[in-house]
C-alpha cells in the first residue's frame, strides 16, 4: 500500500521551500501545475521626523511537471518593481530572480524521497551602492513582510533527501537539505560575496480525525560564515522554527488556526583578520498566528474573513543602534473560484496596522494577491 500522498507532499515543501522552490498547490493533483500570482504590498513607516512609503509589485512564476512515475521537476521565477517615497526623495528599484530548478525522485512506495536542485544567476545583481542600497534596507526589515527581498545571487546547488510513514494514528516525514551557495557581485566595484552554505532539517507529524486535521512541524537550519573577497565577515547563527496548525471541516466551511514561534541565535561579526568583533542576537526572536475561515457557496465559490499577528523581539543592540520589538496585525479576507478545466483564481486582501522599534514607528500596510493556479 502507498504511503499517503500528503505525507509526501509534507517532505517536499518542508525542504522546497527552504531551497527558495515554493511549494505549489496543485502538487497534490500528482500532474503538470503552473501557478501565475499577481503580489502588492504597499507600507507606510512615520516617525517624529516624518513618513515614507515603500511599494512592491512581484510576479512570482512556480511550476510541477511531472518527468515520469514518481519523479518531477519544480520551478520558481519572480520579477519584481519597487519604489521608495522617503519624504523628498524618491528611489526605484526593478528587476527578476534567480531561476530555481528542483527535481525530486520517490522510491518504495513513496515512503523515500530524493532531490537535487539548482539556483541560476539570472536574478540582478551589480546594484548601485550608493542608491540601491537604501530601498533594499528597507525591503529587509524584519517586521514587514515582502515577498521579494532580494533579486540575484551567485550559482548554487542543492541535495536533499527525506523519509515518509506512518507512526500508530500520525503520519510523519523527516527530511534535511544541503545547500552551497556561490560567490557574487552584490553591488559595482564592491567586491565578491559568498553566503555561507547551509543545511537544514525538518520533522512533521499530522493527523487527520473525522472533521479535524492537526499537524506540526519543527525546523532547524543552519548555516555557514558568510565570506567578503574570501576573508570571514558574517556568520548568522543556528534559527529554530516551530509551527503548529489545525482545519475543521463542515460540509459548508472550513476553520483554520496555525502558530509558529521562530528562535534566532546570536549572529558573529568578524573583523579585517577574521577575529571575532561581536556576537549578537541582532533580530529578536518572532511569534505570529494566523486564523481564516472559508465558506463554501455554490458554483465552485468560496469567500472568508481572515486576520494575523506578528510580535517581533528586539535586538541585542544597545544605545543608538538597538531596534526595539514589533507588532503587526492584519486582518482581510480571500475570494476562491473554482473553473473547470483545473483552472482556479484566488484573491486576498489584507489591512496592516501595528508599531515597530518600542513604538518609536508607526506602521500601516495593504497587501493584495491574485493566483491563477492552473493543473492539466
Amino acid at each position: 500500500m502507498r504511503t499517503d500522498y500528503r505525507i509526501r507532499l509534507n517532505v517536499i515543501c518542508g525542504i522546497s521551500l527552504l531551497a527558495g522552490v515554493f511549494c505549489v498547490e496543485s502538487i497534490r493533483a500528482e500532474g503538470n501545475s503552473v501557478q501565475v500570482n499577481a503580489l502588492f504590498q504597499s507600507w507606510k513607516i512615520a516617525d517624529s521626523a516624518g513618513e515614507k512609503t515603500i511599494d512592491q509589485w512581484t510576479v512570482p512564476i512556480t511550476g510541477v511537471i511531472p518527468l515520469r512515475n514518481d519523479f518531477e521537476l519544480l520551478f520558481y521565477a519572480a520579477g519584481s518593481a519597487n519604489s521608495l517615497d522617503a519624504n523628498v526623495t524618491d528611489y526605484d528599484l526593478n528587476g527578476v530572480s534567480d531561476v530555481r530548478l528542483q527535481v525530486h525522485r520517490s522510491f518504495l512506495e513513496d515512503r523515500f524521497i530524493f532531490g537535487a536542485g539548482v539556483n541560476l544567476p539570472t536574478g540582478k545583481s551589480d546594484l548601485d551602492f550608493a542608491v540601491d542600497t537604501t530601498i533594499i534596507n528597507q525591503l529587509s526589515e524584519n517586521f514587514l513582510s515582502f515577498p521579494l527581498r532580494r533579486f540575484g545571487q551567485g550559482f548554487g546547488f542543492n541535495v536533499m533527501g527525506g523519509v515518509a510513514g506512518q507512526l500508530g494514528e500520525f503520519n510523519a516525514s523527516a527530511g534535511a537539505m544541503y545547500e552551497f551557495t556561490g560567490e557574487f557581485d552584490p553591488y559595482q566595484d564592491q567586491g565578491s560575496y559568498n553566503p555561507g552554505n547551509l543545511f537544514t532539517t525538518t520533522v512533521s507529524l499530522s493527523r487527520v480525525f473525522d472533521k479535524l486535521a492537526l499537524s506540526g512541524n519543527l525546523l532547524l537550519t543552519f548555516y555557514g560564515a558568510d565570506r567578503f573577497d574570501d576573508k570571514k565577515v558574517f556568520e548568522q547563527n543556528t534559527r529554530v522554527s516551530l509551527r503548529l496548525g489545525s482545519s475543521y471541516t463542515q460540509k459548508t466551511y472550513r476553520a483554520n488556526l496555525s502558530a509558529g514561534y521562530l528562535l534566532r541565535g546570536r549572529n558573529t561579526r568578524y573583523g579585517g583578520n577574521e577575529t571575532i568583533v561581536e556576537q549578537l542576537q541582532l533580530f529578536g526572536n518572532e511569534f505570529s498566528a494566523r486564523g481564516s475561515l472559508e465558506f463554501r457557496l455554490a458554483n465552485g465559490w468560496e469567500v472568508g474573513p481572515a486576520a494575523e499577528m506578528r510580535f517581533v523581539a528586539g535586538d541585542e543592540r544597545t544605545g543608538a543602534s538597538r531596534f526595539g520589538s514589533s507588532e503587526i496585525y492584519s486582518f482581510g479576507g480571500s475570494v476562491r473560484k473554482s473553473i473547470s478545466g483545473g483552472l482556479n483564481v484566488l484573491a486576498n486582501g489584507l489591512y496592516h496596522t501595528g508599531s515597530a522599534d518600542d513604538n518609536k514607528l508607526d506602521v500601516s500596510g495593504l497587501s493584495f494577491s491574485l493566483s491563477l493556479l492552473s493543473a492539466f
